[in-house]
């Protein structure tokens, strides 16, 4: 791995802390929308099905997560080059 791509791991992963905000209220009201239903279809299914959509759960977490390092990843790219790009455009 690249120094730069291990920087911007780093900073993706927590490690380089930028700034720390709050959720917003929305993400909040949603996250607790969802316990309410996760809640609700737990109470109502058998305990292979539990497992199950335990591991389906499981896997969706690491997909996002996986996106969301990547797509972090290529943001931060595209603002390098817009920004190396505007520099060099100041000085021709």
């Amino acid at each position: 791995m690249s120094q730069y791509s291990e920087i911007l791991n780093k900073l993706y992963n927590g490690e380089i802390i930028p700034k720390e905000d709050k959720l917003s209220e929305e993400y909040i009201k949603l996250q607790n929308e969802n316990q309410e239903r996760l809640h609700k279809i737990f109470s109502n299914i058998d305990l292979d099905t539990k497992e199950l959509l335990e591991e389906f759960m499981e896997n969706q977490d690491a997909l996002a997560s996986i996106d969301a390092e990547d797509q972090f990843m290529k943001g931060y790219k595209i603002g390098v080059k817009l920004i190396v790009a505007g520099i060099s455009k100041d000085e021709g």
